[in-house]
């Protein structure tokens, strides 16, 4: 089984999550993110949001809800190592 790391839950994060998510079978890959927060800030509405038009709860993506069979970790990456560099 393949196993993809995504740094980062952002948009390119959440995106690249989802991808695989969406069109392969499950068991076929293992996908994690790892991030310090389990959900996505939808950047175009933070004006919004400061400005009191958009109420904060609707800026926020959980990643959990959309992206269900991927694996989260709540935490920061400080070093990567692969096969070739041990």
């Amino acid at each position: 089984m393949r196993e993809i790391l995504i740094v980062g839950g952002g948009r390119a994060g959440f995106c690249t999550a989802w991808g695989p998510q969406k069109k392969l079978r499950p068991g076929e890959e293992q996908v994690t993110v790892v991030d310090p927060r389990p959900y996505m800030t939808c950047q175009p509405f933070l004006p919004e949001v400061a400005a009191g038009s958009v109420e904060a709860r609707h800026a926020v993506v959980s990643l959990r809800r959309h992206v269900s069979r991927t694996q989260l970790i709540a935490g920061t990456v400080t070093e990567i190592r692969d096969e070739a560099t041990r």
